[in-house]
C-alpha cells in the first residue's frame, strides 16, 4: 500500500495507515518525519487555470481595494 497525507498535519487514519504502508509521502514536511514530500498531484488543466490575482482584476479592477480588506481580515 502506497499512503499519501495531502494535509500539513496527518489525519488519525493516516497515522493508522502509515504503520503498515510499504511507501508513505506527503505533500508538505512534518506530517510524518520519515515520509517523502511530494507535494499534491495536480491535473495539467488545473495548471492552465489564470492564477486568482489576475482573475480578481479581470473582474473587479480594483487590486488594491482587495487587499486592504485581506490586510484587515488578516490583522483582527
Amino acid at each position: 500500500m502506497v499512503l499519501h497525507e495531502q494535509n500539513g498535519i496527518a489525519g488519525l487514519t493516516n497515522k493508522w495507515l502509515a504503520k503498515i504502508a510499504k511507501k508513505v509521502m506527503q505533500a508538505f514536511p512534518g506530517a510524518f518525519p520519515h515520509a517523502d514530500v511530494v507535494g499534491n498531484p495536480v491535473r495539467t488543466d488545473v495548471l492552465a487555470l489564470p492564477l486568482p490575482v489576475s482573475v480578481w482584476l479581470a473582474v473587479r479592477g480594483r487590486f488594491a481595494c482587495w487587499w486592504s480588506v485581506a490586510l484587515r481580515a488578516r490583522a483582527s
